[in-house]
């Protein structure tokens, strides 16, 4: 699997998935809770590469999934910007 974790990517990853949870649970929006989320999913998503370098099948459904999830934050950014653009 070619996917590269820690950096840029990974730190995208980890604020995209963030922002769209402070949305879900505005709870998150409070500072600590956000750190804390950042935190967990920073080690969720690196525990996953991990499983997935092991795993072929697992590498697959990895990729589908967060195919899925970027997919549809790209599509909440696109949506939140029209939403703004009309007034």
């Amino acid at each position: 699997m070619d996917f590269l974790l820690y950096g840029v990517p990974g730190a995208l990853a980890v604020s995209l998935i963030v922002e769209a949870a402070k949305r879900i649970w505005p709870v998150l929006g409070e500072p600590r809770w956000a750190i804390i989320t950042a935190l967990g999913l920073g080690v969720l998503l690196s525990a996953c590469v991990q499983v997935a370098s092991q795993s072929a099948a697992f590498a697959t459904w990895f990729e589908v999934v967060l195919g899925g999830v970027f997919a549809a934050l790209a599509a909440m950014g696109i949506y939140d910007a029209a939403h703004k653009t009309r007034g």
